[in-house]
């Protein structure tokens, strides 16, 4: 009974928690090294303009090494305040996490400015 109980728990510390779910709201557990802002080697264009909070969930639960996200403002960005024309990136320190990000969850998110349809 135990050894379920403590599979159940490790499997509760993987689950990615939907949209609507208030876990989904808490990004708290972000490791220090990582987060907003950090760009590492490994660093690719989510074709949209914000980052999805399944991605960042997902890298919480999965990534053993340093990821990150980062925006590039477009220009219009310091004159009049319009956040869709700027472009979010995810960044990784390990190639092998960067890969399996992107197959997992990163190309169902590409270029989606709607994230939480999904």
């Amino acid at each position: 009974m135990k050894q379920t109980k403590l599979k159940a728990q490790k499997r509760n510390l993987k689950t990615i928690p939907k949209a609507g779910e208030d876990a989904y709201y808490n990004f708290d557990r972000i490791p220090k090294n990582c987060g907003y802002e950090k760009k590492f080697k490994y660093s690719f264009s989510l074709g949209t303009y914000g980052v999805p909070g399944e991605l960042v969930h997902w890298c919480i639960a999965k990534c053993k090494h340093r990821w990150g996200w980062f925006f590039k403002n477009h220009e219009s960005w310091y004159s009049h305040w319009n956040p869709e024309q700027n472009e979010a990136y995810m960044s990784f320190a390990s190639s092998k996490e960067a890969f399996k990000f992107w197959f997992e969850v990163g190309l169902k998110h590409y270029g989606d400015n709607d994230p939480d349809e999904h």
